[in-house]
């Protein structure tokens, strides 16, 4: 069963009030939602969130086509991949499509905080620019989670390990940039 992160521009054109899609929040939680208005490439969404709260939002799907995908093919899917993942798992994420003016297009360390019981999605904490932060995948999507150190670049953390430690520590010698991003990722990836 092949994991389709979005519709096509030319399917979503084609949706009517009423009509029914799935449709991805800001954390990146797929829920289910019906669409109340269209106007031009203007969607107003109506969906229930994990909560229970029904919140309706304006979305444009030509600036954010990624939001869109049929009717339950995500927020009722379940894992077809990575089904051993659990809460404290560590995994590899790439949070493509955060909101939150980070958006980043490089693979991180994260820790599984969250799962949703109704299909295969799960939140994930990592850390950005010395910032933490959480974003819902589902364990499908091979462009945003992996297996843990999969897809993270070790070397590159530890390349930069100098802006992370303590300068008095650090020789500033490559070898020991390395032994010292060694010593410090197993707590780093507990």
């Amino acid at each position: 069963d092949v994991f389709v992160e979005h519709m096509a521009l030319s399917e979503l054109r084609a949706f009517r009030v009423d009509d029914c899609l799935d449709f991805r929040a800001d954390s990146g939680f797929v829920f289910g939602a019906t669409i109340m208005n269209k106007a031009a490439h203007v969607l107003t969404i109506s969906f229930k969130e994990r909560s229970g709260k029904l919140r309706t939002i304006d979305c444009n799907y030509h600036k954010a086509l990624y939001r869109f995908a049929r009717y339950q093919s995500i927020s009722q899917r379940g894992a077809h991949r990575m089904r051993d993942v659990q809460v404290g798992s560590m995994v590899d994420v790439r949070p493509r499509h955060v909101v939150q003016a980070l958006q980043s297009n490089e693979w991180m360390v994260g820790e599984v905080v969250m799962k949703d019981v109704g299909s295969g999605q799960c939140q994930i904490e990592y850390s950005h620019r010395a910032q933490k932060w959480c974003y819902w995948v589902h364990v499908d999507n091979t462009a945003e989670v992996a297996p843990y150190l999969s897809h993270y670049d070790f070397r590159q953390f530890a390349l930069n390990m100098d802006r992370y430690l303590d300068t008095s520590t650090s020789t500033g010698t490559a070898g020991n940039e390395v032994a010292a991003a060694a010593a410090v990722a197993p707590k780093l990836t507990k």
